[in-house]
Formats: structure tokens, C-alpha cells, sequence
């Protein structure tokens, strides 16, 4: 009986050290409504904005403004509204695959569209700080995008907060700058974060702002107490959707132009460098100031976990092994 017992506990810790999950970060179940306004709540220099009239700027198809439709996974641009959420999903042939993404649950299914909100805005300078709780991650991947920022630019910063609780006192700290994709003029956009708009029929205003990304991007710099685990870190990038478009309304940027819209997903890979510690923090930065100039758009975060038992957890399933034992050898003797 014993034996078994032991066999059986072997069997636990083996299982939950091997089991990885996928946790997307934000309300309800599994972060199922992702970062609504009630679970992000109010914050200075951030705003909760629409994709159609803000992020995608009036970009239209057929004279309708480009809106993702979300039905059972799949996204399209039949509907000026947003009137279900479901989850996204990396496609991509890096190990982003099969990442998937919970959008933003605060849409309607009438009225204005401009009512829908899709995605956080950051201008300011500020910081948006996003509570995750998360036990030994191994990846964090973002799905966000840059409205008006300029080629090779770092404007957007990505901070993780890690420490021995999940709400608890931060003690490792990991500060990643991204560079602004490079422009189309060159046709080899560089970079980690791209704006929500690419242009292949070029407007006077399509050069002038960061495209792509179509590729794994290059290193970047980092920064904290963190950084000495890491001492260079490669973000994968991937275009996560992309619907045409063949126009914009009137008084926007991009009228007269045609091409894509796109969402962009970063992937920030740490392996073991962080096991044994909650991420209990992500926080994005905009560096840039009021104005048509560089702000970050974030549309939902993802990690993923080793879903091992927690310290004390595991010193309990230890403790006990080992009183197992010592009842077996006295009866033994």
C-alpha cells in the first residue's frame, strides 16, 4: 500500500511540474472577457478606444468602416459593429503558434461602433499597469500595435514585474524597449511593434509611419534587476490579422490610400530565467506626449505557465513523502 502511495505521489509532482498552460489575462474565466474596463480600471493617460474609427482610422471596404466580426473564432468585416468577442489566435509558424488572444468583451450590438471598445490608447507618457497574479512563466506574449509612430522609433516599453507573491512585493524586474517597424519605403520592415495600418496603394501619409512587422524581429535592449537573468532577449512578432481595406472616410489619414489592417502580436520568451516567481505585473509605456504622435494600442495579453505546484505546495507533498518513508523503515526495523 505504501509503495503505491509513493508511486502515486511521484505521479503527482511528475505531472504537474510536466503540464504547461495558456493563460489569457483579464476577466472571467481564463481571462475570457480579456481586459475590459472593469478589470483594468482607471488609468491616467490610458483610454479604452474603438478599432474602426481610432486604431484602424476610418479605414473602409466598400465604403464600410473595416470592423472585426468575432463569431466562433473567426474574424471578418461584414458588420459596421462588434457584437461578440471570441478569442484570436496566432497562426504563425514560430512558437507563437496556437497562442491565443481574449479581445475585449466591451462591445455593443447597436448604436454608434465608435461605442465598441476594442483596445487600450496610451498617450502622455504614461503607464498602464496590468495585474496578471501568474505563477512561473515561461512567455508573455502582447498583441499590440502603433498609431502614428515613426520608423526605428523606441516609443513603447514593456516592464515585468516578477515577486515571491502574486500581489505581492515586486523583486525582479524586466524592462524591454521596442523599436517601431521599419518603414515600407525600404520593403524590409525591421522592428517588434507596427502600426494598425499598412498601406500597399501609398497616400502622402502612408511613409511617414512604422509598418510591418512581417518577421522575427532583432534584439533589443533591456533593462532592470531582471536583466542580468537576461542578457539579451530576440521578441518574435507576427501579424496576427489582417483585413484589406480600399479607402478611408473623409478628413482621415489614410483617404486615398488602400492596403491592410493589421494586429501584431510580441512574443517575450524567458524560459526558466523567472521559475519559482509569480508574474504579478505587465506594464506598457508610451514614451511620446499629446498629439499625432506615437501611441501604443493594446488589445490583450497572454502567458504562459509551467503549472507546477507552488513552493509551499510542494514542500507539503515532500514533508509527507518523507514521513512516509520514516513510518516504513520503523515498521520495517
Amino acid at each position: 500500500m505504501q509503495k503505491v502511495t509513493a508511486l502515486a505521489v511521484f505521479a503527482l509532482i511528475g505531472t504537474g511540474i510536466a503540464t504547461a498552460g495558456q493563460i489569457q489575462i483579464g476577466g472571467g474565466s481564463n481571462g475570457a472577457n480579456g481586459l475590459t474596463s472593469t478589470y483594468v480600471g482607471s488609468q491616467t493617460g490610458w483610454l479604452a478606444k474603438n478599432y474602426d474609427t481610432r486604431l484602424f482610422q476610418g479605414t473602409t471596404e466598400a465604403g464600410n468602416l473595416v470592423t472585426p466580426t468575432y463569431t466562433s473564432g473567426a474574424y471578418a468585416y461584414s458588420t459596421p459593429y462588434q457584437t461578440a468577442t471570441a478569442a484570436l489566435t496566432d497562426a504563425s509558424a514560430d512558437s507563437g503558434a496556437g497562442v491565443t488572444f481574449a479581445m475585449i468583451a466591451d462591445g455593443t450590438s447597436s448604436g454608434n461602433p465608435a461605442a465598441s471598445n476594442n483596445f487600450w490608447e496610451g498617450y502622455q507618457a504614461q503607464t498602464l499597469t496590468i495585474p496578471v497574479g501568474v505563477f512561473d512563466v515561461t512567455d508573455v506574449w502582447t498583441l499590440m500595435n502603433n498609431i502614428w509612430g515613426t520608423p526605428n522609433a523606441v516609443d513603447t516599453t514593456v516592464t515585468f514585474d516578477f515577486g515571491a507573491s502574486a500581489t505581492g512585493a515586486v523583486t525582479e524586474v524586466l524592462t524591454v524597449q521596442l523599436t517601431n517597424a521599419g518603414s515600407n519605403a525600404t520593403g524590409t520592415p525591421s522592428g517588434q511593434i507596427s502600426t494598425s495600418v499598412d498601406c500597399t496603394t501609398v497616400a502622402a501619409t502612408c511613409n511617414s509611419y512604422a509598418i510591418g512587422p512581417t518577421a522575427a524581429s532583432s534584439s533589443i535592449a533591456t533593462s532592470g534587476s531582471g536583466s542580468s537573468l537576461l542578457s539579451n532577449i530576440t521578441v518574435l512578432t507576427d501579424r496576427v490579422l489582417s483585413m484589406a481595406y480600399n479607402g478611408a472616410a473623409a478628413s482621415t489619414p489614410f483617404v486615398g490610400s488602400s492596403g491592410n489592417v493589421v494586429l501584431g502580436d510580441q512574443g517575450f520568451e524567458f524560459g526558466s530565467a523567472f521559475s519559482n516567481l509569480y508574474l504579478v505585473n505587465v506594464k506598457i509605456a508610451e514614451a511620446s506626449g499629446v498629439g499625432n504622435v506615437s501611441q501604443t494600442a493594446l488589445s490583450a495579453i497572454t502567458v504562459d505557465s509551467v503549472v507546477a505546484p507552488e513552493p509551499s505546495t510542494m514542500w507539503l507533498i515532500l514533508s509527507g513523502f518523507g514521513a512516509m518513508g520514516f513510518s516504513y523503515l520503523r515498521k520495517k526495523k
